[in-house]
């Protein structure tokens, strides 16, 4: 148009365009996205959304809201298809609920004040003050191939696949479900452990023992306090963060052989495994380095359940300190979490201490 001279009508012939289409690039600098027009602008959409949320907190898990509920609660013209596309756009996607404990206004209260209370203790501070971490955990036993391969599948959580190969429901792309009953051919066995000074300072098997009362006061006056002992010789009085089991830590027996040997819970909020290190952090490392042992091993390959249970307690005691420390010194993260969450569920991550 400009070298040669040339009208809109010649250029369109020689492009094969029609000319209104030449004549409104020549002429008009910028031109619109092509195609219809969005039915939700930017705006709406942050709209749409918000009040997506609103509809999901007024349901509060009785109802599922899904596209067609927001359209007709919203009164909205639009079909169900450009609904969820517009949902996308923000990185709202229908996703299945996460498994969290259900909190009264009782537990939010009482994790808020918690949180409150702990929330500007240095990372230094849950490392003195706090002379052990403690718990209980049924540990299931893998003797053989099949075994160790169904305990590795239930850590093996997704892997790439197509959405309609088919892959989805064979054998290399299935887990178990959690509650699935299996019998490994070996009873599994309860362990009451305690981390604290960077190290595993108490791992007891309670082979054939119940977890009550009495076993509590057992182990309060035995293995706990000794562990104790020996770890700090120079104190005469302990401070011990457990778990709020009723059947255990909580029964007047324990509460009255705790008192005995100098031993006084730190109590945290009902309801909450997030500050108990032992439950976000040290079962789960065992277990994981318990697998990766087994990962090279052949299929024929069988242990005794002495063996294992031996192989349980060595994987332990060898956590390395560096780990146990970055744990526990995590819990000044997870209090400030929790503080902004107003004691709310809160998310965890990796939490660097």
């Amino acid at each position: 148009y400009k070298e040669d001279d040339m009208e809109p009508k010649e250029i369109a012939e020689l492009l094969h365009r029609d000319k209104s289409t030449v004549t409104r690039h020549l002429f008009h600098k910028h031109i619109g996205k092509q195609g219809p027009k969005p039915y939700f602008t930017g705006a709406e959409i942050t709209w749409l959304v918000k009040e997506t949320k609103g509809l999901i907190k007024k349901a509060n898990g009785r109802s599922r809201v899904t596209a067609a509920v927001i359209k007709k609660k919203l009164k909205l013209e639009a079909s169900t298809w450009t609904i969820l596309r517009a949902l996308h756009s923000k990185g709202v996607y229908f996703r299945k609920n996460r498994e969290k404990p259900v909190l009264s206004t009782e537990d939010i209260e009482s994790r808020k004040n918690f949180a409150r209370k702990y929330r500007g203790k240095p990372k230094r501070w849950w490392l003195k003050s706090v002379h052990a971490h403690i718990d209980c955990k049924f540990f299931k036993t893998y003797l053989n191939g099949k075994m160790r391969l169904h305990a590795a599948k239930e850590r093996y959580w997704g892997a790439f696949r197509g959405r309609a190969d088919g892959d989805g429901l064979r054998a290399p792309y299935v887990r178990p479900r959690k509650d699935q009953k299996t019998n490994t051919g070996s009873r599994g066995i309860m362990v009451l452990a305690g981390v604290g000074k960077g190290k595993m300072l108490l791992f007891e098997f309670l082979d054939k023992k119940r977890w009550n009362s009495k076993t509590a006061v057992s182990m309060y006056t035995g293995p706990v306090v000794k562990s104790l002992r020996k770890a700090y010789p120079r104190r005469k009085r302990f401070s011990v963060l457990e778990d709020n089991d009723p059947s255990g830590f909580k029964t007047k027996g324990a509460e009255r052989a705790k008192k005995a040997v100098g031993i006084k819970p730190f109590v945290i909020p009902k309801r909450s495994p997030q500050l108990n290190v032992m439950d976000y952090a040290i079962w789960s490392e065992i277990n994981r380095r318990l697998r990766n042992q087994e990962r090279g091993w052949p299929s024929d390959r069988k242990e005794t359940r002495k063996e294992y249970l031996a192989r349980l307690r060595r994987t332990a005691m060898r956590l390395p300190p560096k780990f146990i420390n970055a744990s526990i010194q995590s819990m000044r993260t997870r209090c400030q979490r929790l503080h902004r969450a107003k004691g709310d569920h809160i998310e965890e991550g990796k939490m660097k201490a």
